[in-house]
């Protein structure tokens, strides 16, 4: 099937490889020479003034002495960084270059950028921040909390990117993630808040989510509001990069893997080209997968290629860039919260209110040495948080399961943890309106849940004794163990290739939806519940219930009558069969115990045991003796074994002592505090850079 479907195309061919960029594009100038140090040093100039205007860069007083600042060994310097509440997404420009220096540094640039005959270097006083400074982050993240708290928020100590405001009438939440956020708070609590940040730095913010058709985006993902709630998509740019590079002669595909993805690869490498271009398709993949689902079993086997890519996944990729073809753009839905609801359950009509149990659940899946070439099983977890998916991943587990019992409960642990960790985070958030959080955690596996509600491994010796603190915390009540049925269970998404309508079917219990905001799927899952409904009445009814069962289906699932008729001539089969095979079985043993009868048997006669002979005797002797001795021997060498194990040992503790000698040598070591940047950002150490 592999081999019938898929060209295999890997580009062969050793001429140079480039991104189809527009013709029509502005490019860099093609430039040689002087022509080009001029451009270079006017970019610079460009660079410095805005700075010195922004209060970035100063140049020292006449009687400051910058001897003693820190010089920052720079490339260059470069000044373009990227319940009836209102959800905006917001930008802080250039929020580097708002944050004041810790300690005093300086800068040395060229003359020559100011002038072409000017010689030598000229020194600035760097008043804040630049992009790429090492401190950089830490200082800009303890710059923005200091701002927040200001305006009167304040962060999650164990997610501290997690704001919310301090006042308790007023309920806002806040989620930074550089100088990125995304706000949710009522109209008059936003104006108060961007206004003390717009008293420090400059703000691009969208407009709030707040009729159907509204959108925002934030972090590269697409927010829109509609009927049902908010439907999340991924950034199609990166699939469209995808289609215009590696995937051109790629062919539509109605799902992104086959059973071939699980069969071991032995086909070559790749060329070193060829591997970078595959890195490169995988890493787009891998940031479109955090949002779509379907795409992340897939990904997560090309992704373990990365390190040497080789022919067949190159193919893989080819199919999973055809699957993207046919399903370019899928998001999905999150519904307002209700209280008790959960996957597969709608919740209660009412609205959340103080007491109302909002449920966190972690739902999850594992295929049991799923990799042939490790035999290492993948965990499939997805997060619903009041019966709307927030998170889900694929990921290979590190050790070796021994059943598929413990492969669930490495899943179910991995997907315990998260659901606890989001818990702890919507606690925080919405603890003012005096909400209770449900942990639960499900899986479709009952060994794997016979382990998490007993004390200690049991027979399961192979269980690693951290992965035991799961049985304390369902002890403790702190998490609840639920099951969920093999046949609707998402997660099973990520566990292995699967067919297209279940797949499809997968994603409608997800919450996918097209970008129309149809559900997608939907009509899959219909059929999928129609099938299991025959199948189920065949089994506990028997087939007098087929033919109303069929005038319910609708006219479209005729392929159902035809099971039927299937299954009926198999039940005749079998009646009709299991009398005719019971009647030749006798007649077989009659005319064996026929033959029996009539068989004639014959006395031989058989030597006794006389035991040993002189020879043997000796001969068990000598081998005895010759075991004692290399019994002696071997105690010997293990003797002396022993002693250079003694030995290893001390000279690895000798070892590990001069490295923690040299970490210290290396972190009192003082780095160079003078260099100098040329026009194109080069930087070349003084003589005597660092010597007192």
């Amino acid at each position: 099937m592999f081999g019938g479907e898929l060209e295999f195309e890997y580009g062969g061919s050793d001429e140079k490889w480039a991104p189809n960029w527009d013709p029509d594009a502005e490019r860099p100038p093609d430039l040689q020479g002087e022509d080009l140090e001029q451009v270079d040093r006017a970019a610079d100039l460009t660079e410095l003034t805005k700075l010195l205007q922004m209060g970035v860069l100063r140049k020292p007083g006449e009687t400051e002495d910058v001897r003693q600042y820190t010089h920052l060994t720079t490339t260059g310097v470069d000044a373009k960084i990227k319940a009836c509440l209102e959800v905006v997404s917001l930008d802080i420009k250039d929020a580097y270059l708002q944050v004041p220096q810790p300690a005093p540094a300086t800068i040395t640039v060229d003359a020559r950028i100011f002038s072409k005959d000017a010689m030598g270097e000229v020194t600035y006083v760097l008043e804040r921040l630049l992009p790429g400074q090492r401190i950089g982050a830490s200082s800009w993240y303890n710059f923005a909390r200091d701002l927040l708290t200001e305006a009167g928020m304040e962060n999650y100590v164990k997610e501290p990117t997690l704001f919310r405001g301090s006042n308790a009438k007023e309920l806002s939440g806040m989620i930074l993630h550089a100088d990125d956020g995304l706000l949710a708070s009522s109209a008059k609590e936003r104006e108060r808040i961007l206004g003390v940040l717009r008293s420090r730095v400059v703000l691009q913010v969208t407009n709030p989510l707040r009729v159907p058709g509204d959108e925002i985006e934030f972090l590269k993902r697409r927010y829109v509001y509609s009927e049902e709630g908010i439907v999340v998509f991924p950034n199609n740019r990166y699939a469209e990069a995808l289609f215009e590079g590696v995937g051109k002669g790629a062919k539509p595909r109605d799902t992104p893997a086959d059973n071939s993805f699980l069969e071991k690869d032995t086909s070559k490498e790749l060329k070193e080209s060829e591997a970078r271009k595959y890195r490169e398709a995988v890493g787009r993949l891998l940031y479109l997968s955090h949002s779509r689902g379907d795409l992340q079993f897939a990904t997560c086997i090309l992704a373990s290629k990365m390190a040497q890519p080789t022919a067949m996944s190159w193919r893989w990729l080819q199919r999973v860039i055809g699957y993207l073809k046919k399903v370019p753009m899928v998001g999905i839905v999150l519904k307002p919260a209700s209280p008790d609801a959960c996957f597969g359950y709608g919740g209660k009509s009412s609205s959340l209110g103080p007491g109302a149990r909002v449920v966190v659940e972690s739902i999850t899946d594992a295929d049991w040495a799923g990799d042939k070439q490790t035999r290492r099983s993948r965990t499939s977890i997805q997060i619903f948080v009041a019966g709307s998916m927030v998170a889900s991943f694929v990921r290979s587990q590190r050790s070796i399961a021994l059943s598929s019992g413990e492969s669930e409960f490495i899943a179910v642990v991995g997907g315990s943890s998260e659901a606890l960790y989001i818990a702890d985070c919507l606690r925080f958030l919405v603890e003012a309106e005096g909400l209770e959080i449900e942990v639960r955690s499900r899986s479709d596996s009952a060994a794997c849940r016979g382990i998490t509600q007993r004390v200690g491994c049991g027979r399961v010796r192979h269980l690693d004794a951290s992965l035991l603190w799961v049985q304390m915390a369902v002890k403790a009540k702190k998490l609840v163990i639920g099951t969920v049925a093999g046949s609707l269970n998402p997660a099973d998404i990520g566990t292995k290739p699967l067919a297209g309508p279940r797949l499809r079917e997968l994603m409608f219990l997800m919450g996918g939806r097209t970008v129309d905001m149809e559900s997608y799927g939907e009509q899959d899952h219909n059929e999928a519940c129609a099938k299991r409904g025959m199948a189920k009445a065949f089994k506990v009814e028997g087939l007098s219930l087929a033919g109303p069962l069929l005038a319910m289906v609708d006219s479209e699932l005729v392929s159902l009558v035809m099971t039927t008729v299937l299954l009926g001539s198999f039940f005749v089969a079998v009646f009709l069969g299991v009398p005719v095979g019971l009647f030749w079985v006798f007649a077989k043993v009659c005319c064996w115990q026929k033959r029996e009868r009539y068989r004639v048997y014959m006395e031989v006669g058989v030597q006794a045991n006389l035991g040993l002979s002189k020879k043997e005797e000796i001969f068990q002797q000598e081998y005895v003796q010759r075991v004692t001795e290399l019994r002696g021997q071997l105690s010997e060498k293990c003797d002396e074994v022993r002693e250079f194990e003694q030995l290893v040992k001390r000279l690895r503790n000798d070892v590990r002592a001069l490295e923690r000698e040299l970490v210290n040598t290396r972190a009192n070591a003082r780095l160079p505090e003078t260099i100098v940047v040329a026009p194109k950002g080069e930087r070349y150490h003084l003589p005597g850079c660092g010597q007192g």
